[in-house]
């Protein structure tokens, strides 16, 4: 998430016992953390409500989390304040669409942090006006939970007049979008106006978030623009004006050739003259065989006594394409030629669609 606003407000709070933030930050309870004891039971529980439901009508995350000076020290407070949406994760990973509203009584500060997502929507400048004019007058009366609520419901408003205006516009590619509908997972949009949407996912989280089996289309021509498979493993990263799908592959580098994910290529999207431009740049770690190894294994294809039924057929097209990738001659005519090779084909269950896509990721990738 990037910092947006910090701004001081004038209120006065008690002292705290020590807790450092730091050392142990507290885990999230819902969408409201009052850690200053600044808002009744019964008005987190309508700020949770009211930040819930908009969740289940959007997507976007509103978190917000009071400070007191115990956490940090005052020069520490924005740091903190990143440190927490960081931690806590605000927001949808693959849309970045988290909103962080931290307060302090006791240091008479509050910072708003977008994430890149609401970053595009909601500008610097309505977010500051956000806090000067829907928070601070209420803060200042010491009513912070009149403050949050019309701090929060300005936010929202600015959001639905987006979704209304961009995100209704946007349409997948008939049978591309969620769900079998025209409705994007996720829109975005450049600084010129012009904007993308990532159509049809499947999503899962393990130590890390990925994506796969989606595709990008052009917003206003409603055209694919990329395909990626189920096999494709992707991180999608916003950045200002530029959109980075980052794409990883189950591949054969471990010791016997064992499976590990790894980084394959960077693909590059972004917005000049109303034209949206895409790059895909192969971005690949060494590789950590010895030529003798990878000549052992090419040579196994000129052995006609190797028994078809005694291969280990996934793993060797796996490793095919790992050694195409790095610029293998080799490697690229047996796998473009693999079933003359084996002396058989290969056209049912997994093996069949793990051939097909290590040929589509060489195409791609490499002979476009």
């Amino acid at each position: 998430m990037k910092l947006l606003v910090l701004l001081s407000v004038l209120f006065v709070s008690p002292l705290f016992s020590q807790q450092s933030f730091w050392e142990k930050l507290p885990d999230p309870i819902g969408f409201v953390n009052d850690f200053e004891n600044i808002l009744t039971l019964k008005e987190e529980k309508e700020l949770n409500k009211l930040i819930t439901d908009y969740e289940k009508k959007s997507t976007v995350e509103i978190a917000i989390v009071t400070i007191p000076t115990s956490a940090t020290s005052k020069e520490k407070f924005d740091d903190l304040s990143l440190y927490i949406a960081k931690t806590w994760g605000v927001g949808k990973k693959v849309k970045n669409n988290g909103i962080l509203i931290a307060i302090s009584d006791g240091y008479s500060k509050v910072r708003i942090q977008n994430g890149l997502g609401i970053e595009q929507i909601i500008s610097d400048e309505a977010t500051k006006k956000v806090i000067d004019e829907e928070m601070i007058p209420f803060f200042k009366k010491d009513n912070f939970y009149k403050g949050l609520v019309s701090g929060v419901n300005t936010i929202t408003e600015l959001l639905d007049v987006y979704f209304e205006k961009t995100v209704s516009s946007c349409k997948c590619p008939y049978e591309q979008g969620s769900n079998g509908v025209q409705k994007p997972i996720s829109v975005y949009t450049f600084s010129n106006g012009t904007s993308i949407c990532i159509c049809e996912f499947h999503e899962y989280i393990s130590e890390e978030y990925y994506i796969s089996d989606f595709s990008i289309a052009d917003c206003k021509s409603e055209k694919i623009l990329y395909e990626y498979g189920k096999y494709e493993d992707c991180k999608v990263v916003q950045k200002k004006d530029t959109l980075l799908i980052v794409e990883y592959k189950y591949l054969p580098v471990l010791p016997n050739f064992g499976l590990d994910k790894v980084k394959i290529a960077v693909h590059k999207i972004y917005s000049l003259n109303d034209t949206i431009i895409s790059e895909i740049k192969l971005e690949l770690d060494k590789l950590n065989l010895s030529q003798t190894i990878i000549d052992d294994f090419l040579n196994t294809f000129s052995n006609d006594k190797i028994n078809p039924v005694d291969r280990n057929i996934e793993t060797e097209i796996l490793l095919l394409e790992l050694l195409t990738l790095h610029q293998n001659d080799k490697a690229y005519e047996i796998l473009q030629n693999y079933e003359s090779y084996i002396g058989m084909k290969v056209n049912v269950g997994v093996a069949r669609d793990v051939l097909k896509n290590a040929k589509r990721t060489v195409r791609r990738l490499l002979y476009k």
